[in-house]
């Protein structure tokens, strides 16, 4: 069945048992809360799902957890790397904005580029606009291609700073603890605490994503504990409109 779109809810307006976290925190004291779709929803038939997070939560693993389970998947950052590389069009006009000094032998080094870009909203801003266009056509074409193949997951890390989500029939946030986050991005060494804290003030609270989302993944445990919340979300039949 080819789930019909919904009013998306304010956090005032979530069903009981479907948490609204403040910054990605599990509430503490009386009932525990659970994770998962809210009723009425369901993966059955042709579905597209909207998967998105904040930095660190682990919306890639989740992503690859649909994939082993049968959905198709796409993955927006992947596509920019793509463009980044390829596109020469996008490169000449990234590097008239934002200079040489972003180049190295003829490729970006992401590193400098994102030092560059999260140093001011106006070049976050700059970028995106450079760039948004194109990871939406190219994500159009993905949901056109797939439109009769069953599941259907896309990860895009700004899906409601943009108005992607609107492509798509169900939302799904992954979530995490602050402490956990941080432990995954330090430990990755890819960002230093400076980058984090950039790059987080550039996204919509995970409070707010989470709580427009149909769905909610808690991905502060294990692996398994994660894909068996995944499993759940692609087998459950009751939550059927």
């Amino acid at each position: 069945m080819t789930l019909r779109r919904r009013p998306r809810l304010s956090a005032a307006g979530l069903c009981s048992g479907f948490p609204a976290l403040p910054a990605g925190r599990r509430p503490t004291g009386g009932k525990e809360r659970r994770y998962g779709p809210r009723p009425r929803t369901s993966l059955r038939g042709s579905t597209t799902v909207g998967l998105t997070g904040g930095l660190g939560t682990g919306k890639s693993t989740v992503l690859k957890f649909f994939g082993s389970l049968g959905a198709k998947i796409w993955n927006a950052d992947e596509v920019v790397r793509r463009e980044l590389e390829a596109n020469a069009a996008l490169k000449r006009k990234i590097r008239d904005a934002f200079g040489e000094a972003c180049l190295k032998n003829g490729r970006f080094d992401r590193k400098k580029l994102a030092a560059e870009v999260f140093s001011s909203p106006r070049k976050v801003a700059r970028l995106e606009r450079l760039i948004h266009p194109i990871v939406k056509k190219k994500l159009a074409a993905f949901l056109r291609r797939n439109k009769k193949s069953g599941v259907v997951v896309a990860e895009v890390p700004l899906l409601f700073e943009t108005d992607f989500y609107k492509l798509f029939d169900v939302t799904a946030c992954v979530v995490a603890s602050p402490a956990v986050r941080r432990r995954r991005l330090l430990r990755s060494h890819r960002f230093t605490p400076q980058d984090i804290a950039r790059r987080v003030r550039h996204q919509m609270p995970l409070s707010r994503k989470s709580a427009r989302c149909d769905i909610v993944i808690n991905n502060s445990g294990t692996k398994s504990q994660t894909y068996m919340q995944v499993k759940k979300i692609m087998e459950e039949e009751t939550w059927k409109s």
